[in-house]
């Protein structure tokens, strides 16, 4: 296909949280045909996520084309500023619209499948089947033709986390493969019965299996590392089958939004910033912010986002305008300084300024700062202990700078840098 600046078919596959590094390593090692093959006659690049590197922030800034200030969704918990109340944001959060969605207004047909941020599932031209968050198979589509499918197929929407904290990880890999099997079956039923100008896939058992099995990925000798590869076999020929079927009719990208570490510390930001002297709470398991003392600077929400507790912005808010940028530059400081006891290591690779990152007009509805942690250091928040460094309750935990992008021609412009200007992109050339 020549290149073009717009185009009438997309085909795009998700693979959560596989960073580019681990991509090339797999390919190298003949792991991945399937995938190196794609590679061969396309595209490929190193991409960077959102900030924070959460796969519901990340994807929502892709398929929006927007920065978390213009599309809303923050984080995987969010706060309501003037009750202090916690709450998971959903598609309901939502501000700007997805690419199905608007390509839906236009009358154009439009997939959705397991899209993270997706449910409550869109009633559109197409099809949407919402992803995790999604509480059941039966609330994950509209469509009753849809949903009939789903029964019948015994669809998935999402690996039950508490197997892969099991001991016994045999449950887990078996409950991977099926839900696996579930997107396949999915997919390749809708590609063949449903028109559509837009269609994608997401896998969210990479992202799940990196969590609890990452470790298995180079170990030899873990009891688990043939069972690593032989689901990523069954990954590879997944995206190989689905983007053989589409080629010849339409353009195709395959990306993630995240990458991925070993984790060897969980660090609790809150015990942090509280060790540190600019927050006071009470040790507490709640989904509100009623731990927090009146006299508190700061507080956090997962992962390492920061917020200034403002006068006339949070609900029992103290610092006032004047000292809110010198308050900045101090937790900031102290942050980057904080070493690990037992290795003397720097914990924090960059905090960064919220403002200098999200252009959108919901600014004021962020965080202040976003720490993001070395590679391998899993930020927590939360109020139920003061201890600040714990082991690891994860073998993975997310990075944010080695994502990829591998795109058939005609795509990309060759200056896409995150997966927001990826997701920019796709808005260009479907919707000029």
């Amino acid at each position: 296909m020549a290149q073009c600046g717009s185009i009438e078919r997309l085909f795009v596959l998700g693979l959560d949280g596989v960073p580019f590094s681990f991509l090339k390593r797999g390919m190298a090692s003949g792991r991945l045909p399937h995938l190196r093959e794609l590679a061969r006659r396309a595209d490929m690049k190193q991409i960077a996520s959102e900030l924070p590197a959460v796969s519901s922030v990340a994807w929502t800034s892709f398929v929006t084309g927007s920065d978390p200030a213009t599309h809303g969704i923050f984080g995987f918990v969010d706060r309501i500023a003037e009750t202090g109340d916690l709450f998971i944001p959903t598609a309901r959060n939502r501000r700007a619209a997805p690419v199905w969605v608007r390509l839906s207004d236009r009358g154009r047909p439009a997939v959705s499948i397991n899209v993270p941020g997706a449910y409550p599932p869109e009633a559109i031209r197409g099809c949407v089947v919402a992803g995790f968050l999604c509480p059941s198979p039966d609330r994950a589509a509209v469509r009753p033709d849809v949903a009939a499918r789903l029964q019948e197929i015994n669809y998935v929407v999402d690996v039950d986390a508490s197997l892969g904290k099991a001991g016994d990880k045999e449950p887990f890999l078996a409950a991977l493969h099926k839900a696996l099997t579930g997107r396949r079956d999915l997919a390749l039923w809708l590609l063949e019965h449903e028109p559509w100008d837009f269609f994608q896939l997401h896998i969210m058992e990479t992202d799940r299996l990196h969590h609890f099995l990452w470790d298995a990925a180079d170990d030899e000798n873990h009891p688990h590392h043939a069972a690593f590869w032989e689901f990523y076999r069954a990954v590879d020929e997944l995206a190989g089958e689905v983007i053989c079927r589409v080629a010849d009719t339409a353009h195709w990208m395959v990306l993630s939004d995240h990458g991925f570490a070993r984790s060897h510390c969980e660090v609790n930001v809150n015990a942090l910033l509280r060790d540190l002297g600019f927050l006071q709470y009470t040790p507490a398991e709640t989904m509100n912010l009623d731990p927090v003392a009146d006299c508190s600077r700061v507080f956090s929400l997962l992962p390492g986002r920061i917020f200034i507790n403002r006068a006339g912005r949070e609900r029992r808010g103290c610092v006032q305008s004047d000292k809110v940028e010198s308050l900045m530059k101090d937790i900031a400081d102290a942050l980057l300084e904080t070493r690990h006891p037992a290795t003397g290591g720097a914990v924090f690779d960059r905090i960064v300024r919220t403002r200098d990152i999200y252009p959108g007009p919901l600014r004021d509805l962020a965080c202040d700062l976003i720490a993001v942690g070395r590679d391998g250091f899993d930020l927590r928040a939360g109020f139920r202990t003061t201890d600040v460094f714990a082991p690891p309750s994860q073998a993975g935990t997310h990075t944010s700078g080695d994502a990829f992008v591998l795109a058939g021609e005609g795509i990309l412009r060759g200056d896409e840098a995150t997966i927001r200007d990826v997701g920019r992109r796709v808005m260009e050339i479907m919707l000029p």
